[in-house]
């Protein structure tokens, strides 16, 4: 699972690159330590630590004796722009240590993409007239650069007029191109959309062409919700880096054509906001703040008449159908469905199920008159601009639309309440506004001659028109979160909203407003650069990223230390439930809400850390359950249910931390000592799943550097630096394994004293380690008499390494946890080859099971890793020398 982590290239001046778990790190010895920086070119003096994040890598390639690394270094808070480091090689006969160039070049560039496609086509559709009119030179200064840098195929066309985006989508050689691109606002997405609709494939080059979207237009809402930016720089990188995500598009019918929308219709203010303003493009999207407050005095109603197909009503049941549908195993199992059905080359649209808006209105549909509507909006995406955030609970793949409904005579200032409330993120529950899920509608405007009706921001003719929704029809490039997650939950206002429906969990403020607590300003807030992760969204301590002890986002509280645990086991059981131990583990995991532990030391014997203060939680419970915990006495070990009264209380009855009960229990359970399900461990060794194992052990190094730096020594800082142990050694990750065993026995243990078994688990870990990774036997036994451990079972494999006892040790293997197993495994390729070895000089000929028994590997693997040149017999029998004719 951590291929390449570690890897290392020797560079001239012994400079080194090493592969790190998400990032590429830069190492110069003889540069001052205070000229450290991140990301920056080198220029006078080298820096000794730089480090590039993967997903920042564009290139990286081998010209003579340098290496060439393209990346994308961010400039400003607004602006990437593409940098280069170049080095000289280390010469031959100073990079024995070091892994070869080739293949250092080739791992750096699996690590950067991991399931993104790298020298991505592109057919770059340029709209000049978009928002404010600069969509040529940001194409040209901010976004061409970093295609070039990214080795990015690109045919670029200027548009000419409106509607020549739909004539080129539609004859377009699609086999050219991995996406078709639109650098404008999001009508020429809507034009490529319609015009991959219009071929006589249409229903195969929807399903296959991805379309992508550099924002330069007033709304951008195609780049904000999938790339979680309107910056055009940021859109490019997260496109360079980007998957193929699945979509839901919409049929609208209106007189006798047929459109495709992906973003949204709409009638009454907003259309009218959006459309009116047109003459007012040059002020790019504050002119929808103009044609706001320009109707909102009127109090306008659009009467109509509308015919629904409702999925889901009840707001509840829309925050729930949310929460099931965002989840990564939703989402895939969707594309791996989609992928599973292929369509036919010369298929064209679906067929309409509910027929066209001059047909007969569908069975069991039923008109209804609506004479106070000042805003009908269907959508099927969060965002609306990039600071109109209407459709909380929207998901681009679950095929439904969302529907907001508000009434046109809402008094002036109730009506500013409405709006004010996008901006403030709470428009889903504001009594004015109905919300529900649905799969199609029809809707006939009266009362008026002419109007707005605007299709994906475009105009549409006034009149009835009908809308039924195709569910993964379309293809996009999203930004890439993780390998097995096709969540789309690009922007913090979804995150939250999320969080909203798990009860009273608490979640972290990512600082969405300024001083004061004042939104930031423009007509609904302005969108900020947000993180699509949530084990992302907290910085490493040791760099400085967790500096306010108060901040609820700091690694630095208590709070936020068990909200982030929770999200990391959220994560590692995500793609758990991938590999079929779903049922074992969710019910484990049912009852996790980590909210208050009680951070007293157990027992009068403890000896807390220099420093040491327990939170304001010590008066609670150890662990918020919904299930309590059962009762027991003083003398029972396992009574964590109430926080003693007072010192003398706490003297008498401290109960002794050699059992856990409630949920600590049940979560430490996830990973046994015993070791994880045949499953589960298929899952962390699932070559699928590298990126998502990495960003949890990325995210347990964060965990452990605030613990360590808040000296919080507690049982749910045991438990969690348990787990991620044991995580960490499955995982064969020593760089996370070692310095939590090291900081546990050394200190925590001390501070607070943990069941004897546990300690002699974690002690059986470090000597095995010493034993078989550092292959120092010495520090191995002094490890057992320190720690006093009496396992009969790891004295073997000690003795079995001291003996260089080849069958003692696979006996071993047969008696051992599966944890012992994975620290064993760095000893078996020696042990095995000194096995060869002896076989080689001893024997003539050997039984093929005993050999196999012996070594640990079927005789394909002989052959095939280990280049023996025996032969086999065919009863069996290995021949390993011949017998010389004398």
């Amino acid at each position: 699972m951590d291929e390449g982590i570690g890897m290392l290239l020797l560079l001239e001046d012994k400079r080194k690159l090493t592969i790190g778990i998400d990032e590429l790190e830069l190492n110069d010895p003889a540069a001052n330590k205070s000229t450290r920086s991140s990301c920056a070119p080198f220029s006078g003096k080298s820096v000794p630590n730089h480090s590039i994040p993967f997903y920042n890598v564009l290139w990286a390639e081998l010209s003579k004796d340098q290496i060439i690394i393209d990346y994308a270094h961010h400039a400003s808070k607004t602006l990437i722009k593409p940098k280069k480091w170049v080095f000289t090689l280390a010469k031959d006969d100073e990079s024995t240590s070091g892994t070869p160039a080739e293949i250092f070049v080739k791992t750096l560039m699996t690590r950067a993409y991991g399931d993104a496609q790298s020298q991505k086509r592109a057919y770059v559709l340029i709209n000049p007239n978009s928002g404010p009119g600069g969509a040529i030179k940001q194409w040209e200064t901010e976004v061409k650069p970093l295609f070039q840098a990214a080795k990015m195929q690109i045919d670029p066309v200027i548009l000419k007029h409106g509607g020549e985006a739909v004539e080129l989508a539609q004859n377009a050689d699609l086999s050219r191109y991995d996406t078709i691109m639109a650098c404008s606002g999001d009508g020429t997405p809507h034009e490529i959309f319609n015009g991959l609709a219009k071929r006589p494939d249409a229903a195969r080059a929807l399903s296959t062409m991805p379309v992508s979207h550099i924002p330069c237009g007033s709304g951008n809402a195609f780049s904000c919700n999938l790339y979680g930016s309107h910056r055009p720089s940021f859109a490019a990188l997260a496109i360079i880096k980007g998957v193929v995500t699945p979509m839901d598009l919409v049929s609208v019918t209106s007189g006798h054509n047929r459109i495709i929308s992906f973003l949204s219709q709409t009638l009454g203010l907003i259309a009218e906001c959006d459309l009116g303003t047109e003459h007012m493009r040059w002020m790019g999207s504050a002119r929808f703040e103009v044609g706001v407050v320009q109707r909102m005095f009127k109090k306008k109603c659009y009467p109509f008449d509308l015919a629904v197909k409702v999925e889901i009503e009840d707001k509840s049941d829309v925050k729930a159908h949310y929460k099931h549908h965002a989840s990564s195993t939703s989402l895939n199992h969707l594309a791996k469905k989609l992928d599973a059905d292929p369509v036919a080359e010369d298929a064209g649209l679906p067929p309409l199920k509910y027929g066209t808006i001059q047909d007969d209105l569908p069975e069991g549909w039923e008109l209804i008159p609506y004479d106070k509507v000042g805003t009908f909006y269907a959508g099927n995406m969060a965002y609306m601009s990039p600071d109109a955030p209407f459709f909380a609970a929207s998901l681009i793949s679950d095929g439904l639309m969302d529907l907001v409904t508000i009434d046109g005579d809402l008094p002036f200032f109730t009506a500013i309440k409405v709006l004010l409330d996008v901006e403030a993120e709470k428009l889903f529950d504001n009594p004015h506004v109905t919300y529900k899920k649905i799969s199609a509608y029809r809707i006939i405007p009266r009362d008026q001659e002419d109007g707005y009706i605007s299709i994906d921001g475009e105009k549409c003719p006034f009149g009835p028109f009908q809308a039924e929704i195709h569910q993964g029809l379309g293809r996009v490039i999203s930004k890439s979160g993780n390998s097995v997650n096709w969540r789309l939950k690009a922007l913090d206002f979804q995150s939250k909203f999320l969080s909203d429906t798990e009860g009273s969990s608490f979640v972290p403020d990512m600082a969405r407003r300024g001083r004061g607590n004042r939104m930031p300003s423009g007509p609904w807030g302005r969108l900020k650069p947000v993180e699509q992760d949530p084990l992302q969204s907290i910085g490493l301590p040791s760099k400085g990223d967790d500096r306010d002890e108060l901040t609820r986002g700091s690694l630095l509280n208590p709070k936020t230390q068990e909200w982030y645990y929770n999200q990391i086991i959220s994560r590692f059981l995500a793609f758990c439930t991938e590999a079929g131990d779903k049922d074992s583990i969710i019910r484990s995991f049912e009852a996790l809400d980590i909210r208050a532990v009680d951070p007293t030391p157990a027992t009068s014997y403890t000896r807390p850390p220099p420093g040491y203060r327990p939170s304001s939680t010590a008066t609670s419970a150890a662990v918020s359950s919904s299930t309590p915990a059962p009762e027991t006495s003083a003398t029972n070990a396992g009574s964590f249910s109430q926080a003693p009264e007072s010192d003398s209380a706490n003297a008498a009855a401290s109960p002794a931390p050699s059992a856990l009960s409630g949920t600590l229990k049940a979560l430490r359970a996830i990973i046994p000592s015993s070791g994880p399900s045949t499953s589960m461990l298929a899952a962390i060794e699932d070559p699928g799943n590298t990126k998502s194992l990495q960003d949890v052990l990325m995210a347990l190094r964060k965990l452990r550097e605030g613990l360590v730096a808040t000296k919080r020594a507690d049982l749910f800082s045991i438990q969690a630096y348990i787990f991620s142990i044991r995580l960490s050694i499955l995982a064969k990750h020593p760089e996370s394994y070692h310095p939590a065993i090291l900081h546990l026995l050394r200190y925590m243990a001390i501070w607070t004293p943990m069941v004897h078994s546990e300690i002699e688990e974690i002690a059986g870990y470090f000597m095995l380690d010493a034993a078989c990774r550092r292959r120092d036997l010495t520090e191995a036994y002094f490890i057992r008499q320190d720690f006093n451990i009496r396992n009969k079972k790891l004295d073997r494999i000690l003795k079995a390494l001291a003996h260089d006892d080849y069958v003692s040790w696979q006996f071993s293997k047969k008696q051992v946890s599966r944890h012992c197993l994975k620290l064993m495994e760095w000893a078996d390729d020696d042990l095995r080859l000194h096995t060869l070895k002896c076989f080689s000089r001893s024997y003539f000929n050997v039984d093929l099971p005993f050999l196999e028994f012996a070594t640990g590997r079927k005789w394909n693997e002989l052959k095939e890793k280990d280049k023996v040149g025996w032969e086999l017999g065919d009863e069996e029998k290995v021949t390993i020398r011949k017998v010389r004719a004398k």
